[in-house]
């Protein structure tokens, strides 16, 4: 057929507008991809600030919880150690230290005595006690590579007590026979060293501690008590004290200085100064702070002793 030029100009125009509407359609897909896009892009950023605001929420929702739950614990606690405290006061009998504050003499006394040994850190006890012309009381673990330690403890005048062989409270605080066992081993550990028995001992924790309780019940230690005290034990207990035991690494997270200047902040207010320190592992420190305790009590007038 052949063309015309009117032909050609409907082609033209056919041409331009189907350009035309291609390009308004690439528009329109670009539009709504654009637009798809922005959809997509919201609907996330909402998702997310949704989420954030549960997790939010939850944050706040744990706070909350973990903040009743530690005074529920705290309550707890609380209830078992009063329960504690009736019963051990009801059944002890062998509370060494009625000897101690019924002591008639004139003066102020203290007495230096030492948890956890005998370690490396023991040595450098004795070296302080026996340059300042002081003898001590040392209520020790079972520990079987340190033979010479036990022997050098007795050898330079001090006194050994039972803190349990393995001081491991989830064992010892089972039970009454639990106890008994620990305490039995380590007297066979001191009789394996051709060592006399000794009839002082002290509660890992002291007589009246949560664990004990929580263990064995509240009624646990005054029974121990009891118990022990038909084995001709006595126990000590202390009044002095700076939380050092609670540091089992050479960390300083008490220092030598703070050990003694807390230690003799106490005592100054006593008249008779039952002073707990600790030899045992990661207590170099409290070793390094001996000569500055010793020091410090003979200034405040006090008189150092050995527990009877």
């Amino acid at each position: 057929m052949k063309s015309t030029p009117g032909r050609q100009k409907l082609f033209v125009v056919l041409s331009a507008t189907a350009g035309v509407l291609l390009l308004a359609l690439f528009a329109k897909v670009a539009w709504d991809s654009e637009i798809a896009r922005t959809s997509a892009a919201n609907l996330t950023e909402a998702r997310l600030s949704s989420l954030e605001q549960k997790i939010d929420d939850l944050q706040h929702v744990l706070a909350a919880a973990q903040t009743e739950n530690s005074q529920l614990k705290t309550q707890m606690e609380g209830g078992l150690l009063s329960i504690q405290a009736v019963y051990f006061d009801t059944l002890k009998r062998n509370d060494g230290l009625a000897s101690v504050w019924n002591d008639s003499r004139s003066g102020r006394r203290a007495f230096l005595t030492f948890d956890d040994g005998p370690t490396e850190n023991t040595g450098l006890v004795l070296d302080a006690l026996k340059a300042a012309g002081v003898k001590a009381t040392f209520f020790v673990n079972g520990r079987p590579d340190q033979g010479d330690a036990y022997r050098r403890i007795l050898r330079e005048g001090h006194r050994i007590g039972n803190h349990t062989y393995s001081h491991d409270y989830s064992q010892i605080y089972q039970s009454v026979d639990a106890y008994i066992r620990d305490t039995d081993r380590l007297e066979a550990l001191l009789a394996s060293l051709s060592l006399p028995p000794t009839k002082l001992y002290r509660f890992p924790g002291g007589a009246k501690n949560e664990m004990a309780a929580r263990l064995g019940g509240p009624a646990l230690t005054g029974k121990i008590s009891a118990a022990m005290a038909d084995r001709g034990y006595r126990f000590f207990e202390w009044n002095v004290a700076v939380g050092e035991g609670e540091s089992r690494t050479d960390s300083q997270l008490y220092s030598a200085k703070d050990i003694a200047a807390s230690l003799l902040a106490q005592a100054k207010t006593k008249r008779v100064a039952v002073i707990l320190l600790h030899d045992g592992p990661g207590h170099k420190q409290t070793a390094l702070a001996v000569p500055a305790v010793i020091q410090g009590l003979k200034k405040l007038g006090f008189t150092l002793e050995q527990l009877p």
